[in-house]
């Protein structure tokens, strides 16, 4: 295959992002010790790890032992976070987004291809001043990606009852569903097919207690819609039980009922303006790093120069005092 230098970057770079959230989704229900051993089966994030954790030196002499007990505390916090929910979770899609964009790009400036010279598009700064970086991505595939967006689907609202029903609404039809049916279309599901997604626990927050600042089980209202979407963008979407679920025994919404999904509506609405003018600062910032990472580049290639520049890092007792191009990378990593 004979590609331009413009293509082999930006085609080796599709390779390394494709791979890198292949493995990231596959280390998820994996152990930590899949990610230390010699034959990792996941290369990158074993890269990773043996290159850029182990060595701080309060990790440098630790044992396999000390990693279980990680682990160990890693599951706890997970199981602890599903009861508990914070507002601060609600930025965990866009920092994953983040991260992983940033060791795309990483590992792109690092893994050298056999064919040759690369050459990536040059954004000049004035340009990218005016530039709307969101808009080169598709909006329906991002912010289906985090969850926010599913026109077909949507959870709209919540009925207090003896036992609460989430709304749902697909085109017309609006349905009514308990969580203990949310629990049993993940029973019928799992008749179908081992890959269901894993149904999120009842959040333990004060949205249960409905106030001017929190409507009434919010939280479980979007993770239960994550919850839909995730079947809606598998091969689960096409069973006769999720198609039941969605539009058997339809309702009709009270006046107060399509007062209070409006407001619910509103919450989203402002939600995905905060996730996209994120996303807008990410996005300018990967161009700003990108060119940084090619003035490290030299740098980091050489034999141990990774090292040295964690061995700079290390040494230096002021942020002020580290050269400029790790005092920008620093001053990146601080995005809210």
């Amino acid at each position: 295959m004979n590609l331009s230098p413009q293509q082999l970057h930006y085609f080796k770079r599709e390779l390394v992002s494709v791979s890198l959230s292949k493995e990231l989704e596959e280390f998820k229900q994996a152990p930590l010790a899949h990610l230390i051993q010699e034959d990792s089966p996941f290369p990158f994030l074993h890269f990773f790890f043996v290159r850029l954790v182990s060595p701080f030196p309060l990790l440098k002499k630790t044992d396999n032992s000390f990693w279980t007990q990680v682990e160990t505390f890693w599951k706890a916090y997970q199981a602890l976070t599903k009861d508990n929910y914070s507002p601060h979770q609600q930025n965990a899609p866009l920092l994953a987004y983040k991260l992983n964009h940033l060791l795309v790009i990483f590992l792109t400036n690092m893994i050298k291809t056999t064919q040759g010279e690369e050459e990536s598009i040059d954004i000049r700064q004035d340009l990218l001043d005016d530039l709307d970086l969101a808009e080169l991505e598709s909006e329906e595939n991002y912010m289906a990606w985090i969850g926010i967006e599913a026109p077909e689907i949507k959870l709209i609202g919540v009925r207090k009852r003896s036992h609460d029903e989430f709304l749902i609404k697909v085109d017309e039809v609006v349905v009514a569903r308990r969580y203990g049916q949310f629990r049993q279309l993940q029973k019928d599901l799992l008749l179908l097919d081992q890959d269901v997604p894993e149904l999120p626990n009842k959040a333990r927050d004060p949205s249960y207690g409905s106030t001017k600042d929190c409507l009434y089980r919010e939280k479980d209202r979007i993770s239960l819609r994550l919850f839909l979407h995730q079947i809606a963008n598998s091969e689960l979407a096409q069973t006769k039980v999720f198609e039941r679920f969605l539009t058997e025994d339809p309702i009709v919404l009270t006046m107060e009922e399509e007062v209070e999904i409006e407001e619910r509506e509103s919450m989203d609405r402002k939600r995905a303006q905060e996730e996209k003018k994120f996303r807008l600062q990410v996005d300018k910032k990967m161009v700003e790093l990108d060119g940084l990472l090619s003035m490290m580049k030299t740098k980091v290639m050489q034999p141990k120069g990774l090292l040295e520049v964690f061995d700079v890092i290390k040494h230096t007792k002021d942020i002020g005092q580290l050269p400029d191009e790790l005092k920008k990378a620093i001053e990146w990593g601080r995005i809210k």
